[in-house]
């Protein structure tokens, strides 16, 4: 807290404020909140681009990747990510590879 990493308002952290914010609340910690979501595993996140690689390298089926990176897509949990086909299609679509699981 001293640091200014967590708000007072919200002092569980990140996930604490999400669900408030879910529920409707608005805040002036919203807009850093959101930007640090987006950093981590928004469309150009670091770690949903990271997994997505890591899984495709892999060459297994997305829905049948929780063996790749645990560590990673638990992180990815915790921000309120699943890791999906819709956005690994997307994501395979952006870097111009081919879905090498159908």
């Amino acid at each position: 807290e001293a640091k200014g990493w967590i708000h007072p308002d919200d002092p569980r952290g990140w996930f604490e404020w999400y669900c408030k914010y879910f529920l409707g609340r608005r805040h002036e910690d919203d807009e850093r909140q959101i930007k640090r979501w987006a950093a981590f595993c928004g469309p150009k996140g670091r770690w949903r681009n990271t997994i997505y690689s890591k899984i495709h390298a892999d060459g297994c089926d997305v829905d049948f990747s929780e063996h790749v990176s645990p560590r990673i897509q638990q992180s990815l949990l915790h921000w309120s990510y699943l890791v999906n086909r819709a956005d690994y299609s997307a994501w395979l679509q952006k870097k111009g590879y081919k879905d090498h699981t159908k």
